[in-house]
């Protein structure tokens, strides 16, 4: 198999890695702060990444028999909703952006297994920046404490 598809699995397994340890403290955080809904939807982020990352991608890297080392990158501590959201926009972009180009060397590589994979990957990250700068306009419409009191209600 050609290097740069697994090269390019490792990195992504370790940008979901980063993801979920940045969700995983900031979920934790959130939780803390007693804005439990907020806290949830992270979490079901959080879960999403954990699931990517020791399944499909470190299944099919595996699958390739790829010797796999990375390190996730260092989390970041944000008190702020609105500034957990940005962070969470920014970093699942870069992954959505990632996955496109690597599906695209993998398809060139006449890997359409690895090529499915980050098709997949894309379209989970499309989705969760959506809902994450769908709560981010809420923010910035309602404002951050009316915000978390309107979900404090959802509990």
């Amino acid at each position: 198999m050609a290097s740069k598809t697994i090269d390019n699995l490792i990195t992504a397994a370790q940008m979901e890695a980063s993801l979920a340890g940045q969700y995983s403290l900031d979920m934790t955080v959130l939780k803390y702060q007693d804005v439990k809904w907020v806290s949830r939807f992270i979490k079901g982020m959080y879960k999403d990444a954990e699931c990517w990352l020791r399944g499909d991608i470190m299944e099919r890297l595996c699958q390739l028999g790829a010797s796999v080392k990375y390190q996730a990158d260092a989390v970041v501590y944000n008190d702020s909703v609105a500034a957990i959201l940005d962070l969470a926009i920014g970093n699942e972009t870069a992954v959505a952006e990632f996955a496109e180009t690597a599906g695209a060397a993998a398809m060139d590589e006449g890997d359409r297994h690895t090529a499915h994979l980050f098709d997949h990957l894309q379209k989970r990250t499309d989705r969760h920046v959506g809902e994450l700068k769908a709560q981010r306009a809420l923010v910035t419409k309602l404002d951050e404490a009316n915000y978390i009191g309107s979900r404090l209600s959802d509990g």
